[in-house]
């Protein structure tokens, strides 16, 4: 794959995805490897990397490298329905099997791609299954450990193809400012977006008419939590273009 060098970083993103009412829909190993087998079967039907991944027993992260943006839905797509249905006739269900599509979060600068990374890698230790982060199967720590990764992956997230002493230290530093619990920051939105409006007395429609209150409310949801300007768009019923100017606004005020 080849890749401009300018403004790499922005494409990458951290996506999640989990079993509906949390259900453990990966318990079994032979699920976690036919999504796996997905992710991998239908990467090469788009321009994307795999960077780091996990799966754990009722929900999966991972890191893509995308070329556009708009492939990542198409890709997710595909590997969640593909996984729906084998899942859906092992287990003689119908009906859904994913909460929502699935969370995606773009990833800003280098330090933030080297937290999500060891964020990903540290969920089954957050989880208790093992003590050591090389002991589970399910995820891309050992590759790294081994030595298993092309060199261009290599070379694309560390910028260098001497890694190791990069790696292990974000490992064993990471930083859980920002990387928080992304299950339960993905599930804030509305009550934010209530508590903002009870507590100033306000409707959502005087909020969206006035540029000042709408700046307000779209900051205190970027501030907690990770939400995208494509989801706040949705959520508030506002065209993009004017979330995107609004979030250039919030940037500027903290220069």
């Amino acid at each position: 794959m080849r890749r401009a060098r300018r403004n790499i970083i922005s494409h990458f993103s951290h996506i999640m995805v989990q079993g509906i009412e949390k259900q453990y829909i990966f318990k079994e190993d032979v699920y976690k490897e036919k999504y796996f087998y997905l992710i991998m079967e239908n990467l090469r039907k788009f321009n994307l990397d795999l960077l780091a991944y996990v799966i754990m027993d009722n929900h999966m992260h991972m890191c893509l490298y995308y070329e556009n943006i708009k492939d990542v839905s198409k890709f997710m797509h595909i590997v969640n329905s593909k996984f729906a249905n084998y899942y859906n006739k092992k287990e003689n269900r119908v009906g859904y099997l994913f909460r929502n599509r699935f969370y995606s979060q773009e990833i800003q600068d280098r330090q933030q791609l080297y937290n999500v990374i060891a964020y990903i890698h540290n969920n089954p230790i957050k989880a208790g299954i093992v003590k050591e982060l090389e002991e589970y199967k399910y995820s891309s720590y050992r590759d790294f450990e081994k030595d298993l990764v092309s060199k261009e992956k290599i070379f694309l997230i560390f910028e260098t193809y001497e890694y190791k002493d990069i790696f292990n230290f974000i490992h064993k530093n990471y930083s859980k400012i920002g990387i928080k619990d992304i299950e339960e920051k993905s599930n804030n939105y509305e009550k934010i977006i209530s508590e903002h409006l009870k507590s100033n007395n306000l409707s959502i429609n005087i909020v969206k008419k006035e540029r000042n209150l709408l700046l307000e409310l779209v900051k205190e949801l970027s501030e907690k939590t990770n939400i995208t300007n494509k989801r706040i768009s949705s959520l508030l019923k506002i065209n993009k273009n004017t979330v995107t100017k609004i979030m250039k606004k919030i940037s500027e005020c903290k220069q």
